[in-house]
């Protein structure tokens, strides 16, 4: 049985047809666990057991295996987090190879979240996910969005726009987000 946080183990998964674990587009291979398959039981199951377990993160939502337990962060490069009070703001001393992690609450009732507007040339967004307390029903997540930095840029910069999660939603007046972050070779 796959590994699920309370309220995903009251959900009624489809086992007629696999599913694959996405472990492996967070971390580097050599981060997976011993036993990391690429199968799961059921395409709602997006990490496989071995990744549960070692991640302590529901195979089904992602959220804490086992109640409020500290999130582990699906990276091994040194990063920066920056959040809603950093808009604005210059993050110094960043170096080539390292990440941003941006941190946005996101009211998931709304049909607004963030995306990516706009970075400069040596900025990439490497991945991201969202993270409910509750499962999937969850009001309110944190969007983590990790951002690789390739580049030596003093200026490098990450833009993110308020936009419609789906597409019956209408976001009038987009709220947007801006960081400039000084990266070192």
């Amino acid at each position: 049985m796959a590994k699920l946080c309370k309220t995903c183990q009251e959900k009624d998964p489809d086992t007629t047809v696999r599913g694959s674990c996405q472990a492996s587009s967070h971390v580097r291979a050599t981060q997976l666990p011993n036993g990391h398959n690429p199968w799961t039981d059921s395409p709602n199951f997006t990490l496989c057991d071995a990744c549960a377990e070692h991640f302590q993160f529901c195979a089904w939502c992602w959220g804490p295996l086992h109640g409020h337990s500290p999130v582990t962060v699906p990276t091994d490069k040194t990063f920066v987090r920056a959040n809603a009070q950093d808009n604005g703001k210059t993050i110094p001393g960043m170096y080539v190879g390292e990440q941003v992690l941006v941190e946005m609450t996101v009211d998931r009732f709304s049909g607004k979240t963030w995306d990516v507007k706009s970075t400069s040339s040596g900025v990439r967004l490497a991945a991201y996910r969202m993270i409910t307390e509750g499962g999937q029903w969850a009001q309110y997540g944190k969007l983590e969005m990790y951002f690789d930095l390739s580049r030596s840029d003093p200026k490098a910069f990450i833009e993110l726009e308020e936009v419609a999660e789906h597409q019956w939603v209408n976001v009038t007046n987009p709220q947007t987000w801006k960081v400039i972050v000084e990266v070192k070779h």
